[in-house]
């Protein structure tokens, strides 16, 4: 009889136990849950070739839960303001609905004032979760557009959340005090690599524009499953024929630098 209460009781413990961890994977894992909403519009034919049209495309996460409150409502203000933005000079619209037929009425008039113009407009503008944990989450917004000219504008920028307080992160919130120089010095080692140029090659020579030849990494990034991700946009360091650059740097690179009791504390280890 002792030994059943004793065999109850450890099994009990171990249940216990079990319920535990179980618990705390779940709290290390939960994060966003949210829905991704697509909308488009379009005038005129845009499937014919020779043909004039205008479309727009919006596609965006729109938040659901978050660990708290307050990152929801952050990030979901974020997502809003971002899609409003005027694309063409005009005022903010009220919505996103709004938006797409602000963008096909202008495309509407520009018509009636210039009939035979052949150019077609196209508006895409995409926000998505690049990656979340527990404690952070980093969406990314691409925009591209076409209304007339040599060429296309795109862009992708980068916004980082904490998802206790729903206060934007920067550099300074994930890498121990001091960080810059170190971390300017890995990426410009990282950033020459990708780029193939030589350790006595100057910027200028190698097509990329950097004030006094002093390397300089971006604020625009994104925090991913392997590193952080720096992204430099069309005509921030080169000209538009050479692209924007993605420089990838990996958490084994930065382990030094990661503050231990930031957010990104998990991937010192990796």
């Amino acid at each position: 009889m002792r030994f059943s209460i004793l065999l109850l009781s450890v099994s009990l413990i171990l249940l216990a136990a079990c319920a535990k961890k179980e618990g705390a994977d779940a709290a290390q894992t939960a994060a966003l849950a949210y829905e991704t909403i697509d909308l488009d519009k379009t005038y005129g034919v845009c499937d014919e070739p020779d043909t004039s049209c205008a479309s727009i495309t919006i596609e965006y996460p729109a938040i659901l839960a978050a660990p708290t409150p307050q990152a929801k409502d952050s990030i979901n203000e974020y997502v809003r303001k971002a899609l409003l933005r005027p694309m063409l000079g005009e005022k903010p619209a009220e919505d996103v609905e709004a938006a797409l037929s602000q963008f096909i009425e202008e495309y509407k008039k520009f018509k009636v004032d210039f009939p035979d113009y052949p150019t077609s407009w196209s508006i895409e503008r995409e926000i998505k979760v690049y990656y979340q944990n527990a404690g952070l989450a980093s969406l990314s917004f691409y925009e591209f557009s076409f209304t007339g000219g040599a060429h296309p504008n795109s862009g992708v920028y980068y916004v980082n959340f904490d998802l206790q307080s729903g206060k934007r992160l920067t550099l300074k919130d994930l890498f121990t005090e001091g960080f810059q120089e170190r971390l300017n010095i890995v990426a410009e080692k990282r950033f020459r690599e990708l780029k193939a140029i030589a350790p006595n090659q100057t910027y200028a020579d190698a097509g990329f524009w950097f004030e006094n030849e002093q390397f300089k990494l971006t604020d625009n990034f994104a925090v991913g499953d392997t590193g952080v991700v720096f992204y430099y946009n069309n005509y921030e360091v080169a000209p538009y024929a050479m692209g924007p650059t993605e420089l990838g740097i990996s958490y084994r690179d930065l382990k030094e630098l990661i503050d231990p009791n930031g957010p990104l504390a998990e991937k010192r280890g990796e």
